[in-house]
C-alpha cells in the first residue's frame, strides 16, 4: 500500500535530537533531505487506529493485531520510512553533481543547502505573566518542514491482513490529521 502524507503547515517531526543553537531538528539523510521514519508514522497510525476504534465502538485487539502490542508481539505490518516525492532520483542526480570533477556547481550542493531547501527556523519563548517579558533562557529554536511537502512511502502485509483489518488501516489514514511535535 501507498501512503502520501502532504503537509499543511509547518512541521515538526522530531529527531529528539539538536545541535548547536537547533533545541529540537527534523530528521535528515546525510545528503540533508528531510523524511519521516517508519516509527513515527505507525506512532501515529496506531494512535488513529485507536481513535477509529473509539468511534465505532471496537476492541483495541484489532489494532494489536495490525500493529503489534508495544514490545510483545510483532505487528502484521511493515511500515517504511517516508521520503519526499521523486526522492530516489533527485539523490541520484546530487550524487552525480556532487562526484562530476568538472562541475561548478558542486560547492553549492551541500547538506546545509539541501535542509534549508525543505526546512525553516522557527522559534518560541515563555512570558512571565506577571512581568509580560520573557522567561530567562526560555528561547528555543527548532528546525521544522515547510508547508507544501509531500513524503510518501509504503506499508507492507507481513502476515496477511483481514478485511476488517485492512478497512481499520484504511479508516486511521483517512482519520489522520496531524503528524509532529505539538499535534494535540
Amino acid at each position: 500500500m501507498k501512503v502520501k502524507i502532504k503537509l499543511l503547515s509547518y512541521t515538526l517531526t522530531g529527531s529528539g535530537e539538536g545541535a548547536g543553537i537547533i533545541d529540537s531538528d527534523v530528521v535528515l539523510d546525510d545528503f540533508g533531505f528531510p523524511y519521516i521514519p517508519s516509527r513515527r508514522i505507525k506512532g501515529v497510525l496506531k494512535e488513529s487506529s485507536q481513535e477509529v476504534c473509539d468511534m465505532l465502538g471496537l476492541n483495541y485487539n484489532i489494532v494489536e493485531s495490525v500493529f503489534g502490542k508495544d514490545g510483545f508481539t510483532e505487528g502484521k505490518v511493515h511500515i517504511g520510512n517516508l521520503h519526499i516525492d521523486n526522492y530516489e532520483n533527485i539523490r541520484k542526480e546530487i550524487e552525480n553533481l556532487k562526484n562530476d570533477k568538472k562541475s561548478r556547481y558542486k560547492i553549492h550542493v551541500n547538506h546545509y543547502q539541501i535542509a534549508s531547501y525543505y526546512t525553516t527556523m522557527r522559534q518560541q519563548t515563555s512570558i512571565d505573566e506577571k512581568s509580560e517579558i520573557a522567561k530567562e533562557t526560555s528561547l528555543r529554536t527548532f528546525r521544522v518542514l515547510k508547508p507544501g511537502l509531500e513524503f510518501e512511502g509504503e506499508i507492507c502485509e507481513i502476515t496477511p491482513l483481514s478485511k476488517k483489518e485492512k478497512a481499520l488501516l484504511y479508516l486511521a489514514a483517512t482519520n489522520l490529521k496531524r503528524i509532529g511535535t505539538s499535534r494535540n
